[in-house]
């Protein structure tokens, strides 16, 4: 068939071509499958990856990015509060109790060893003394 159309008479293609004028259009355009699969597929994939990229720029980075201000407020009011309320509180008690206490070390601590026997066999006869208090 081809040697007939294009090497014996080649005029042959065009009268064949005007009079199945509908067929040889379809058949040149491929039966247009490349449109139809470039509108129903590739235009729809493509449609489909934008409104999947704007929920995600749009709804899950901005709960990522709320979350991440959050947690950010969040740690600086932790932080304020332990490293002025609670460290503040603690230091407070520490210095208050060192200077009430210091006096009260600083003259049982003498040096002596006698002194610190002393010390020791009281503290011994207290803890007796409670002891046998509770169990009465």
């Amino acid at each position: 068939m081809g040697l007939l159309f294009y090497l014996k008479s080649p005029q042959l293609a065009d009268v064949w071509a005007v009079r199945l004028k509908p067929l040889y259009e379809a058949s040149y355009n491929k039966y247009w499958i490349d449109e139809f699969y470039g509108w129903a597929v590739t235009r729809r994939t493509m449609d489909l990856a934008r409104a999947v990229f704007a929920f995600d720029s749009k709804v899950v980075d901005g709960a990522v990015n709320g979350s991440a201000w959050l947690t950010r407020l969040t740690s600086k009011i932790t932080g304020g509060t332990d490293k002025y309320l609670v460290d503040g509180l603690v230091n407070a008690i520490a210095n208050f109790v060192v200077s009430l206490m210091s006096p009260i070390v600083r003259a049982a601590q003498t040096g002596l060893t006698a002194n610190y026997a002393l010390v020791m066999v009281i503290g011994l006869l207290v803890a007796v003394a409670l002891y046998f208090i509770k169990s009465l």
